[in-house]
Parts: structure tokens; C-alpha cells; sequence
């Protein structure tokens, strides 16, 4: 395989991705059961 070189970008029309129509997404709280899991090892211990 031959190594080619990078093309030239266009300065005359340079390159802008559309904006998204996508809604944002927004983060949530993970759902952590730690107590309930606390509760249940200790139950299993004893």
C-alpha cells in the first residue's frame, strides 16, 4: 500500500456540520440499590 498525502481542505467552502435536530439528552441519577444490597448480604451472613 502507498502512503497518499492528505487533501488540501477548501478555504473557500470550508467544512461546518449541520446542527443537530436531535433533543439534548439529559443525565440521570443511576439507580444504586447499595442498602438494599447491604440488607441482603447481611441476612446472608448470619
Amino acid at each position: 500500500m502507498v502512503p497518499h498525502a492528505r487533501p488540501l481542505p477548501k478555504f473557500d467552502r470550508p467544512f461546518r456540520p449541520q446542527e443537530s435536530t436531535k433533543q439534548v439528552t439529559r443525565p440521570k441519577s443511576p439507580q444504586l440499590q447499595v442498602d438494599e444490597r447491604r440488607a441482603r448480604r447481611h441476612a446472608f451472613i448470619r
